[in-house]
């Protein structure tokens, strides 16, 4: 099966949880175990993640290889537990089942928690029953600690706690047969049982007590709650809509972004309008949740019957890993391998004939019935019913193994009863019931695809996965705003708008969608109606700074500094966790244009720079140099010229630009030109100097430094400079030293100082003393996010 997947590119490329997890793990290891927020989600997996990274680097082999480990290590405890139940061949047939079971052969590959779970669940069913059999308290306490272990991945198994409990005051020294009378001897397995799943919950406790917003485990159950229970819930999992009652009777919809704030609390904060903790958070939504319930008693009832169904349903429900889609590129799941729609009706039918009288099939049933009502309260996924397979699995084999048996003695009655069960469980289990598109599943694996193809940089490789998408769901948003994004890096730039403009039609609150817009405007020179589309973006979601960047560049563009400034000073003020990466690289741009435009002051009052001021050509040259397009800012730039723009700035910006891609000539030229309309332009002489320093020229630029220090002698900048030529170009280290002391005492940065002299030969290429920023602009705009968690 690995063999067989791991020429996919999206083999390794994780997304959602498995991304959430892999991150996470790596934080601990950048910044050790303890953090400053309680755990959102359960901490097992992502730590054991951190230690196989410790050891064995960052790479997702050796984690594969310990979850293909503890994938067989539960085939071979399912056939010790369940001999203990139903004898040798019973446990025969159940490992064979589970070392057949595709599920688990496909999750042993991901990078996700089932493949643990269930050999944790299969652990804890095997101890208890030990625990009861050898009536040891050791074992009880091993027990407990693994359901403690257990509940920091999955906090859901703690509804199987009291069943064990009890399970184990009655069945203390007679597993087979459990009585409820005799019950205090059991009394000391039991509380051995609690003792050993506090002890392992505690760590996880004491953390988030620590961080000074206190609960037991995480903080994501109201949320988790929300999403299968409230308004817009379907069973499975669903991109959360707040529905936000107005003062004036209103009710907007609100839908959340996952991909970028997991938590959801900016739907919370929005509706309470104030900041709020993880755990307030979470009671937020659980408020929402009962609220809902409250007002609408009949649709929770008529939805926990319909997860029931989705529970028992042979359809593996996927939130980003689809067994029936991923199959296909599985040799070993192409094959003969067995799937719930087998081993469910069996299992019913199992725990059909042992109902009457359990005895040593009661704990299996126990665990059944809890956990499955753990998955049924909140929401259903495939993977979420994983961890049940282990109880399962033993009344499968012992159903099956009931009608052999029947066949053997030829008792036709009870075969032909069974097999009728058989055919009306079969028959249940497969009917779509609540017309459940298994399509649209597809049609999110596909994207992501597609998101795999970008990350490549295969365009028409994504192009055609993001049309794949489309065509299995039109209604899409995430599909057509990738493929917009796609095409016009192609050059399909009419193609590419018309897609934007479906996704934002789709999903009006997508500010996704006219950001793009904003850019593609943008890119086809128009400016005026990118300002548009951005300040929509920014209408939808205030925090995304990203595209109040690119709208306070469009307001430079058309001439409006103050209003730029304004978004530019939302932006280094914001401080929030929502899309944490994007923003930071949005506010240290943001620093830098407060910078350049406070330098842009100062030359305004010493009677230099209205160019910028007074063109918006080089306005645009400036934008585009400011977000690392040089060639695009030397386009820009050459139309400036011949539309007859001659002003000393543009000269020495397009002389900085050319010495900074090494045309040293074309450099020189402008920067003499800047001279000529102006003779004091500042910094013009500094870059000239390096220039003639860069090509050995110690004389030529003195010359310029010292005409610089004359006209500007507060400048630390050109005494820097003129000491570097002692140093470098004329080896007189005491001169050197001297123009060094004057750097320093006309207020000269030390570190500056340090780097330069540090920094290489004379020939290193001209430094920008402007304070410009070169750096990338990224207006790819693409969403890499699903509807999971």
């Amino acid at each position: 099966h690995w063999q067989s997947l791991s020429g996919y590119a999206w083999f390794d490329f994780l997304g959602l949880d498995a991304l959430y997890y892999d991150e996470w793990a790596k934080r601990l290891m950048r910044d050790g175990w303890q953090g400053k927020d309680p755990y959102f989600m359960g901490p097992l997996y992502p730590y054991l993640l951190s230690i196989v990274y410790s050891v064995f680097g960052t790479g997702l082999d050796a984690v594969r290889h310990l979850q293909m480990f503890l994938s067989v290590g539960s085939v071979a405890l399912i056939h010790f537990w369940v001999r203990r139940l139903g004898g040798a061949r019973t446990a025969m047939v159940a490992s064979g089942a589970a070392a057949l079971y595709g599920p688990f052969i496909y999750y042993a590959s991901s990078i996700l928690y089932p493949t643990l779970t269930v050999f944790l669940a299969t652990s804890l069913l095997l101890l208890l029953y030990e625990a009861a059999a050898r009536k040891s308290v050791r074992l009880a306490l091993a027990a407990g600690a693994v359901m403690g272990l257990y509940a920091l991945g999955r906090g859901n198994i703690l509804l199987f706690a009291p069943p064990a409990f009890f399970w184990l005051l009655a069945a203390w020294g007679r597993p087979q047969a459990p009585r409820w009378s005799g019950w205090k001897r059991g009394l000391q397995g039991g509380l051995a049982l609690t003792a050993g799943t506090v002890l392992l919950i505690l760590p996880a406790t004491v953390h988030n007590l620590r961080t000074g917003d206190p609960t037991t485990l995480t903080t994501n159950g109201g949320l988790n709650f929300y999403i299968g229970n409230g308004p817009m819930a379907n069973g499975g999992h669903v991109t959360p809509v707040l529905h936000l009652e107005r003062p004036d009777g209103r009710v907007d919809l609100i839908s959340a972004d996952l991909t970028k704030d997991v938590e959801c609390r900016t739907e919370a904060e929005l509706a309470t309008g104030r900041p709020m903790k993880y755990t307030e958070v979470s009671a937020f939504w659980a408020d929402e949740t009962w609220k809902f319930i409250r007002n609408n008693p009949g649709t929770f009832a008529s939805r926990l019957v319909m997860k029931f169904a989705h529970f028992w349903s042979t359809y593996e429900i996927p939130q980003i890993e689809h067994f029936g889609y991923f199959r296909q590129f599985s040799l070993p799941l192409r094959g003969p391998v067995l799937t719930f729609g087998i081993i469910g009706p069996l299992a019913l039918l199992g725990m059909a004939l042992v109902l009457r009288r359990p005895g040593p099939w009661l704990l299996p049933l126990l665990f059944v019935v809890a956990y499955s009502t753990s998955i049924i309260l909140f929401f259903v996924l495939a993977r979420y019913r994983l961890p049940v397979l282990p109880a399962l699995l033993p009344f499968a084999a012992m159903a099956a193994l009931r009608i052999v048996d029947w066949g053997t003695e030829r008792r036709f009655v009870p075969i032909g009863g069974s097999v009728a069960a058989l055919a009306g469980l079969s028959w249940l289990m497969h009917a779509n019931f609540y017309g459940i598109d298994e399509t649209k599943g597809i049609a999110q694996i596909v994207y992501r695809h597609g998101i795999v193809a970008d990350s490549q940089g295969d365009w028409d490789t994504a192009i055609a996965h993001y049309e794949e998408a489309l065509r299995l769901k039109p209604d899409y948003p995430k599909g057509h705003l990738n493929l917009g994004v796609d095409l016009a890096r192609v050059g399909r730039r009419d193609e590419a708008m018309a897609h934007l403009a479906e996704a934002e039609r789709l999903d009006p609150t997508y500010y996704r969608a006219p950001y793009n817009q904003g850019s593609l405007l943008e890119d086809t020179g128009r400016h005026d109606e990118a300002a548009e589309a951005y300040a929509r973006a920014v209408e939808l979601e205030p925090r995304y700074l990203v595209a109040r960047l690119a709208l306070a560049e469009m307001h430079l563009v058309a001439g409006n500094t103050e209003a730029a400034r304004e978004e530019l000073r939302f932006i280094t003020a914001y401080n929030d966790r929502w899309n944490p990466e994007s923003n930071r690289a949005a506010q240290a741009r943001a620093a830098q244009w407060t910078t350049y435009l406070d330098r842009r002051d100062e030359l305004a009052r010493t009677g230099h720079g209205e160019c910028f001021e007074a063109n918006r050509t080089f306005r645009l040259a400036e934008v585009a140099r400011q977000r690392g397009r040089i060639q695009e800012a030397l386009g820009v730039l050459r139309f400036y010229f011949e539309e007859g723009g001659a002003c000393a700035e543009a000269y020495a910006v397009l002389g900085r630009i050319l010495a900074g891609i090494g045309e040293v000539a074309g450099a020189d030229d402008s920067l003499r030109r800047a001279l000529a309309v102006d003779p004091t332009y500042p910094q013009v002489r500094v870059t000239l100097a390096q220039l003639a320093a860069s090509q050995g020229d110690a004389e030529t630029a003195a010359t310029q430094l010292q005409e610089e220090i004359r006209l500007r002698p507060e400048d630390p900048a050109p005494y820097l400079e003129l000491g570097l030529v002692e140093e470098r170009l004329r080896k007189d280290p005491e001169a050197a030293e001297r123009w060094f002391r004057r750097f320093a005492e006309a207020g000269g940065n030390p570190a500056l100082l340090q780097q330069r002299r540090g920094g290489g030969a004379s020939g290193a290429a001209p430094q920008d003393h402007t304070g410009h920023d070169h750096s990338g602009h990224d207006h790819s705009g693409h969403d890499h996010g699903g509807t999971g968690r």
